[in-house]
This record gives C-alpha cells, sequence and structure tokens, in this order.
C-alpha cells in the first residue's frame, strides 16, 4: 500500500504540468508576497502612529511609536500573507494555463515573427 502511495506520489511529481505549476505558484508567492509585506508594514505602521497620537498628551508621546511598531508589525503579517496566498493562486492559474495552451503560444510567437521579418 505505501510503495503504490510512493509510485503514484512520484509519477505526479515527475509530470511537467505539475513541475511548471507549482514553480510558477512558487514565483507568485514570493513576488506578490513580498510587495504586499512591504505595503502592509507602510499602511500598518502610518495607521498605527496616527491612532498613537490620541493618547500621546497621556504617554508622553511614547504611544505613538509603540502604535507604529504594533501596526507595522499587523500589516507587514497580514500583507504578505494575504499577498503570498493572491500569488501562489495567480502564479499558479496562469502557469497552468500557459503549460496547457504552450503550443498555441509558440504558434502565435512563431506567426509574430515571421510578420516581423
Amino acid at each position: 500500500r505505501a510503495a503504490a502511495a510512493a509510485a503514484r506520489a512520484r509519477d505526479f511529481a515527475s509530470d511537467r504540468g505539475v513541475q511548471t505549476t507549482a514553480a510558477a505558484a512558487t514565483g507568485g508567492a514570493v513576488a506578490i508576497g513580498s510587495a504586499g509585506g512591504a505595503t502592509g508594514l507602510a499602511v500598518g505602521a502610518t495607521a498605527g502612529a496616527a491612532i498613537g497620537l490620541v493618547p500621546a498628551l497621556f504617554t508622553l508621546g511614547l504611544s505613538i511609536p509603540v502604535g507604529a511598531f504594533i501596526g507595522g508589525a499587523t500589516g507587514l503579517v497580514t500583507g504578505a500573507t494575504a499577498g503570498s496566498v493572491a500569488g501562489a493562486v495567480g502564479g499558479g492559474a496562469m502557469g497552468y494555463s500557459a503549460y496547457a495552451k504552450r503550443a498555441e503560444i509558440a504558434e502565435a510567437a512563431n506567426a509574430t515573427m515571421e510578420k516581423v521579418s
């Protein structure tokens, strides 16, 4: 039973369509995840600092950097997570589509090259 499952997993992992989709999903997750994290950090830190302005009079101004830190950390984690998920789904879908239609894409590229030259 275990040998059969291992053979199926090996066959699945050696499929070029699966490899292409996985590589595209990984690339999308890295690219969009890092952009989402950076955006979340900036927006979260700004929002946290703005919220920290409210009690600043009572905390002698210490609530502003603390609010910026908490907001920035929360925004970083949330943005990176959301961006990674969106990038993985989008990248995987595009990779699978490109692999499934690779013959049509090659034909179109060749026809374009013939027209250009």
